[in-house]
């Protein structure tokens, strides 16, 4: 007898087989769509934001120490995270994802559950939020100074674009409606976890750059 996790299963894959745009070799609306989902995925995708976040912190200077390298834990703390979900849980990505993947590990190229992608992107948006309300601001931690409504301005599109990427997933056949869902929140709470226990504080993290930069 099927038990309730199957009906759940079973009904998370249609719901997300329906919401598939289908390849862009047969279906019109994929092709159409194709080029704003590659860029979702881009934009949410691990090696980037890696590379954005090491790039600002070399090029912002010892004030922003702080941010942009708890930032990078809690990146790697996410890729722990979802590396052991998905190797714990091994569900299969769907049998219609046949398009390629781009910069992905074996254990991500072959299991589903949760989205990295949502995860990631959720994390980057509390994190911003957690700034927005506890600190000087994002803009003003990104030292572009303060503007009347500017913050909850970037911190509503974060979480926009945090959503758009999970519906991607989902449109490109890449996940099923349940992984990015859960990635969402997975996400959100892990940095809520991360900023109220593992933040690295501002003497550690000095320290590190000091001796990165040497």
């Amino acid at each position: 007898m099927p038990s309730l996790m199957d009906y759940i299963l079973a009904g998370d894959e249609g719901i997300s087989e329906a919401l598939f745009l289908g390849s862009p070799q047969d279906s019109l609306p994929a092709r159409l769509a194709r080029p704003l989902l590659i860029l979702l995925e881009l934009s949410g995708h691990g090696v980037v934001w890696f590379g954005i976040v090491m790039a600002a912190a070399f090029r912002a200077g010892p004030d922003y120490d702080f941010l942009f390298g708890n930032l990078f834990a809690l990146l790697l703390l996410d890729l722990a995270v979802v590396g052991a979900s998905k190797f714990a849980v091994q569900r299969p990505r769907p049998s219609y994802n046949r398009d390629g993947m781009l910069g992905t590990f074996k254990i991500d190229r072959i299991y589903s559950f949760p989205s990295g992608h949502s995860t990631r992107c959720a994390a980057i948006a509390a994190f911003a939020a957690h700034h927005s309300m506890h600190t000087e601001g994002v803009m003003g931690a990104l030292g572009l100074g303060s503007a009347p409504g500017a913050d909850a301005f970037i911190v509503q599109g974060l979480r926009a674009w945090a959503v758009g990427v999970a519906l991607s997933r989902v449109a490109m056949g890449r996940h099923y409606l349940l992984d990015v869902t859960v990635g969402l929140m997975l996400g959100s709470m892990q940095t809520l976890l991360f900023l109220r226990h593992l933040e690295i504080p501002p003497a550690t993290i000095s320290s590190l750059m000091h001796y990165i930069h040497q």
